[in-house]
């Protein structure tokens, strides 16, 4: 019978590797994304339009729904509660800091089905579109209780500023 320990440590070493890559690829991914400025100072006396529980899913670059940005508070998939208000949008997800997003950089929600980590039914997720200084991001939140969903999306609609188009690369050049 043959020694069952070299094929267990030879597994066990290729599972640290594993667990090494992943950590260096995620500290990488933050770094790079760590320069996206986010606004956690939450103004007194919010008028609130309305508010949901929701899983916060994921930000990614607009049109590229499959590649995650490490933002910090807005880093992991969690539990949330997203409050739409007169002066901006709140998202708290747990264990997270909040995040506040004030009407002049939201420039729109639409529905989707899908982004990374997550498939739902039709048009289940909500998509908040917003700019930073340095990126623009789409945020994806799923609403738990369906009946709030229209609330949010119209309440986003409200308060949401003109989009002003991105430049395109031949603009930039030109």
């Amino acid at each position: 019978m043959p020694n069952p320990l070299v094929p267990t440590l030879i597994i066990i070493a290729f599972l640290i590797g594993l667990f090494v890559l992943m950590w260096l690829g995620w500290r990488k991914r933050s770094r790079r994304d760590g320069g996206i400025t986010l606004n956690s100072v939450i103004p007194d006396n919010l008028t609130e339009l309305a508010a949901a529980d929701a899983f916060y899913v994921a930000s990614t670059r607009p049109g590229a729904p499959l590649e995650r940005l490490a933002l910090s508070g807005l880093s992991f998939r969690a539990r949330a509660r997203i409050t739409v208000n007169a002066e901006g949008i709140l998202l708290a997800a747990r264990g997270e800091t909040p995040v506040f997003f004030a009407p002049d950089t939201v420039y729109g929600a639409q529905t989707a089905t899908w982004t990374i980590d997550r498939v739902v039914e039709r048009d289940g997720l909500i998509v908040i579109a917003w700019r930073s200084p340095e990126q623009d991001v789409d945020s994806y939140v799923r609403v738990i209780d369906q009946t709030d969903h229209a609330n949010i999306l119209a309440a986003i609609a409200k308060i949401a500023a003109a989009p002003t188009p991105t430049p395109t690369e031949s603009e930039i050049s030109a």
